[in-house]
């Protein structure tokens, strides 16, 4: 098993051709689960127990990996990817938060939808 077999951002997001939109939380429920197998909640809401420090550091790295991951991609200026994230806890945007303007990232900034928009007019990434 090599981690180039693996189908994550790191390992091909620089090959990508094709312009490219991600919609993605920083911080995905499913990921926090099956991912990370945590079983908490920061804060402790859900119905669940809030998460102790070990589980807080994890949840924490979501963000900085979905960055690393992101990055090969992104910085490819002349493909002109771009990408809506928005640091919430939250999973399959694109349905609920399409122009739902209490989801626009930065706060105050764009919602999805508008945020799509902007792209398909784009010449480099954003």
């Amino acid at each position: 098993f090599q981690p180039s077999d693996c189908i994550f951002p790191q390992y091909f997001g620089d090959l990508i051709e094709t312009r490219t939109f991600l919609a993605h939380s920083f911080y995905d429920d499913s990921e926090m689960y099956y991912t990370l197998g945590l079983e908490c909640w920061p804060g402790g809401r859900r119905g669940q127990r809030a998460c102790n420090k070990k589980e807080m550091r994890a949840f924490d790295s979501l963000r900085m990996e979905h960055i690393s991951g992101w990055s090969r991609m992104l910085l490819q200026k002349d493909r002109a990817h771009g990408v809506w994230a928005p640091a919430c806890i939250a999973h399959t945007l694109t349905w609920g938060q399409w122009t739902d303007p209490l989801w626009q990232v930065p706060e105050g900034g764009a919602a999805l939808a508008e945020t799509v928009q902007l792209w398909l007019g784009a010449k480099e990434t954003v």
